[in-house]
């Protein structure tokens, strides 16, 4: 997860050689890092390892989307900093894409990012979601002054900063490629909730 390598400054435009921040004040974050560097210190000649980094999972019955559609209908969501940040996402199928590739093609003791290509920003993202689960309220906004002090880390962070991604090296080295694209994306969720309430 990109959360490893949170500590309280934007990710713009990273990519792997950025360093895991087992330091960071999140115990979110500093666990994923921690988790990752055991993984990929764990490599030798009987064991290859490899770590998959995809950014916001999402697609039908995505626990994380469900989750903020659901705090938003309940009143306790807010945009911070007016949510217009641009972000990277990965549909569930282009993460189990780039898991699979990472299995078979991936190089031992390395990370790679995987996405779906297809930068948004935060807001437009969330509000179609949000439609998508019916969620039809005014959602307030909150400056970063104020979401300092309300908005625990890393939620200020996931929710309250850019996060773009570099793939090439997934790319490169993987083969990789979404394999499913944005608006298909918003489809499935689209059919899967009609399901759902039917």
């Amino acid at each position: 997860s990109e959360a490893a390598l949170l500590a309280g400054a934007p990710l713009v435009d990273v990519d792997e050689t950025a360093p895991l921040r087992p330091d960071s004040e999140a115990a979110y974050s500093a666990a994923k890092a921690v988790a990752e560097k055991i993984v990929l210190d764990a490599n030798d000649s009987d064991l290859a390892t490899v770590s998959i980094r995809p950014r916001f999972v999402w697609g039908p019955d995505s626990i994380l989307v469900e989750g903020l559609a659901a705090a938003a209908r309940a009143g306790r969501f807010a945009w911070i900093g007016g949510g217009r940040h641009t972000t990277d996402v990965t549909f569930v199928e282009n993460a189990v894409e780039g898991l699979v590739l990472g299995w078979r093609h991936g190089r031992p003791g390395q990370a790679y990012f995987v996405t779906d290509g297809h930068r948004v920003t935060l807001r437009e993202f969330l509000e179609t979601q949000f439609e998508i689960y019916g969620v039809d309220l005014p959602i307030p906004e909150l400056d970063a002054e104020t979401a300092a002090r309300e908005v625990p880390v890393p939620a200020r962070w996931f929710l309250g900063q850019q996060c773009t991604l570099r793939t090439d090296k997934a790319v490169a080295e993987l083969g990789y490629e979404p394999v499913v694209s944005h608006a298909a994306g918003l489809d499935a969720v689209r059919n899967a909730v009609a399901a759902g309430r039917a």
